[in-house]
């Protein structure tokens, strides 16, 4: 039995019938790429290919699980496993297999944010850097600096790099050059502390997968001879960790399909590039490229509207996507003085609309760039009487207030728990002195005691006092 769908375009057959040497797909927003994928792993499959000798990589669960059920639907022949899965998922599984080989053990475990957020805060209070630590914002910094590691190791810098680096700029009295050196220092530590809980990040898996698969060529060639293709979706959103990591597996059979659209690359802050796309044409210049510019979900107007924003992008691969379905309303730009004006203007269109029987309520939705607009776009519609529902926005549970109505609720259920109650510690109706709350839940962890008898300790010594 065979699925059967609408017949592949010209670009979509010569996307599936490449199956040997490196392929850039440029799949424009709306192309079928999905569809591109699984017929392309299920055209493998006909030639012979094992299900667990092709790896394809998404960057989210929720892609990996809807390529998975569509292969599975789609290919009827006889399978093992299928390695369908993110980069962390099987960067995780390569190292349980053989991170031994670089020191990673077995049973690692993946650190929490919270985890990751007291190991800094922990090597910040030792070294009280001069240029990072502020005694009465101990720290504000933290968030900056696990961007920082975060990013070093999306670039394979190790903390011996980095230091090597910022020592070379020694003799320099300048501020910023003084930071640098002290972050170094900063980075070197959290990730000794890290590792000495037996701990990853995410990024860490890369990272040493990569490390293992450079250092360790018999391991390199074995990896590239037990996956005979490679596949990769959303390559534009790939950092350069991730990148080298594809490389190593593809090895030197170099049957690498990455797809990726350098317009979509939404992941910039991660320390995703699209320069990325330029490097595979630069480690693959016989490589062959296809492009599916064939979109079937937008109208003309909104492709053109899209296209005449995007063009001033002087990095992007050229492409022109052309409508399936036609024409439709041309795009109308509104131009606001406020976000207040912009959001009023709004929540005024969309009622007119449901009020002239225009639009169905739930046929209308508004986007937003960053879920930082949406309490503004929230409160017109709420002035304007518009019933919404959110979607994909903060979650009640993330919304400040209910975290602290929960680290109440944790607290009273567990008072040994340290994070809860260092949150409760800084709101301001107990305007606790920020390192010395750190000094209590240090004294709490080297003696081996609950933090919430030493903080009962610390009030009996204050009411004696």
């Amino acid at each position: 039995m065979i699925a059967t769908g609408p017949a592949l375009t010209d670009a979509q057959r010569a996307a599936v019938d490449h199956t040997h040497g490196p392929l850039l797909i440029v799949a424009g927003a709306g192309t079928g790429k999905t569809r591109v994928l699984v017929e392309r792993y299920r055209r493998l499959r006909q030639e012979g290919v094992p299900a667990e000798r092709i790896l394809l990589l998404t960057f989210t669960e929720k892609a990996a699980r809807e390529v998975l059920d569509r292969v599975e639907q789609e290919d009827y022949l006889p399978a093992g496993e299928r390695f369908i899965l993110t980069y962390h998922a099987f960067a995780q599984r390569f190292l349980q297999e053989d991170g031994w080989l670089c020191g990673i053990p077995r049973a690692f475990r993946i650190v929490s944010e919270v985890r990751k957020w007291e190991l800094m805060r922990d090597v910040l209070l030792t070294q009280r850097p001069a240029h990072l630590f502020h005694a009465q914002r101990p720290f504000e910094r933290i968030g900056e600096l696990l961007k920082l590691v975060e990013r070093a190791k999306q670039e394979l810098i190790s903390p011996a790099e980095f230091r090597a680096w910022a020592e070379a700029n020694a003799g320099v009295d300048d501020p910023v050059v003084g930071a640098q050196r002290e972050a170094a220092l900063v980075y070197t530590e959290y990730q000794q502390r890290m590792l000495a809980e037996d701990r990853l990040d995410f990024d860490d898996t890369i990272y040493f997968s990569v490390q293992l698969l450079a250092a360790e060529p018999s391991v390199a060639m074995r990896q590239s001879q037990r996956f005979a293709q490679v596949m990769v979706d959303e390559f534009q959103d790939t950092n350069f960790a991730q990148s080298r990591l594809l490389e190593l597996l593809a090895g030197a059979d170099r049957n690498l399909c990455v797809v990726g659209d350098d317009d979509q690359s939404i992941y910039k802050f991660r320390g995703a590039s699209v320069a990325n796309l330029a490097r595979f044409r630069a480690v693959y210049p016989d490589a062959t490229v296809v492009r599916l510019e064939e979109n079937y979900r937008s109208r003309g107007p909104i492709l053109r509207a899209a296209a005449r924003l995007i063009r001033e992008d002087p990095d992007r691969l050229e492409k022109r996507l052309t409508a399936t379905r036609g024409e439709g309303t041309p795009v109308s730009v509104l131009t606001a003085n406020s976000v207040t004006d912009e959001a009023d203007a709004v929540a005024a269109f969309v009622k007119r609309a449901i009020e002239e029987g225009r639009h169905r309520p739930n046929a209308i939705a508004v986007l937003l760039r960053a879920n930082a607009h949406l309490h503004n776009f929230a409160r017109a519609l709420q002035r304007s009487s518009v019933a919404y529902q959110v979607s994909g926005g903060r979650g009640f549970y993330q919304q400040p207030e209910i975290k602290d109505c929960l680290a109440y609720l944790r607290a009273i259920d567990g008072p040994d728990d340290t994070v809860y109650l260092m949150r409760l510690l800084s709101l301001p109706r107990y305007a606790v002195d920020a390192v010395e709350a750190g000094r209590w839940a240090r004294r709490a962890r080297d003696d081996g005691r609950r933090f919430f008898d030493i903080l009962q300790e610390a009030e009996d010594d204050g009411a004696r006092r």
